[in-house]
This record gives structure tokens, sequence and C-alpha cells, in this order.
């Protein structure tokens, strides 16, 4: 059961981006996707994917599709990637700023943050691969400052 309606209550705004410049540890939303059989899926609404990218390789995007876990439970997993000296959510223009760092790749958020953990072991299990040439429409979400207090301070 997707839990879009309720991330969307939580979004400020989002931007149109380009695939090449997805960035690992932000919020995004796949509107449209073109898999490997040549058949392109328009998500929209509750349909849409709201990920949470970890890793960007030159041909695979790594992700925790988040609208298929309660906000709660998501933003519960999230706090354990924050730095320890997290800044004001006000000052904040881009997640990955309150991230921890991590290789490109995202290797060592799996291994550490994802695999084993609950947020893996759930049904159905929200870590996802893409292929980023599969990507045909991106937009980069911006959340609510005062959603990220209330979640993640």
């Amino acid at each position: 059961m997707p839990f879009t309606l309720q991330y969307d209550k939580l979004v400020e705004s989002e931007k149109g981006i380009s695939k090449t410049t997805l960035r690992p540890r932000n919020l995004y939303r796949i509107n449209s996707y073109k898999y490997a059989d040549g058949t392109t899926k328009s998500l929209t609404g509750v349909t849409s994917s709201i990920v949470f990218v970890f890793g960007v390789t030159n041909d695979k995007v790594f992700c925790v599709k988040a609208n298929d876990v309660r906000p709660e439970k998501f933003f519960e997993w999230l706090k354990t990637l924050l730095v320890k000296n997290l800044k004001n959510w006000d000052d904040v223009k881009l997640m990955e700023e309150n991230i921890i760092l991590a290789d490109r790749p995202g290797k060592s958020i799996f291994n550490s943050y994802i695999k084993g953990k609950q947020i893996y072991n759930q049904n159905p299990c929200p870590y996802r691969t893409y292929n980023l040439k599969g990507i045909m429409n991106i937009e980069q979400i911006q959340l609510k400052k005062d959603a990220l207090q209330k979640y993640l301070s």
C-alpha cells in the first residue's frame, strides 16, 4: 500500500531536474520510467515513486522507495543517517547537508544502514535500483521545514 498521499502533505516544493544531476542523500519523485522491456510508464498521483537516493553510478540509481514505508517509520530510519552536528533545518537547502557523507555508489550506506535492518526486511522491501537511462522524468523534492523539524530533530 503506497503512502504517497501522506508524503505529499509534507512536500513544500518539487523541481524538475536532469537525471544527470541526481545527487545521493536526497528525496526525488520519479514521474516517468522506461522499463528494460521498452514499456514506458507515467507514474502519477499515488503511483509515483518517492525515493530517497543513497547511491548513483554511471548506469544505476540505488534508493529506498519511501512511499512504500509509513512516513513515521521512514523518518525513524532516516534519523540513523543524520550527522552528529546537525544544522538547523531552516538553514539547509538540500537534505544531503544533514546526512552522513558516503561514497557516491552508496555501498557504505547500504551495508551499514539498510542491509539487514528493519527497513530492508519489511514486505514489500522498499530497496530499489533503477536504470539511470530509464528515468524519463524526475523531480527533486523539498520537504517543509516544520516536517523536517518534527520528524528528524
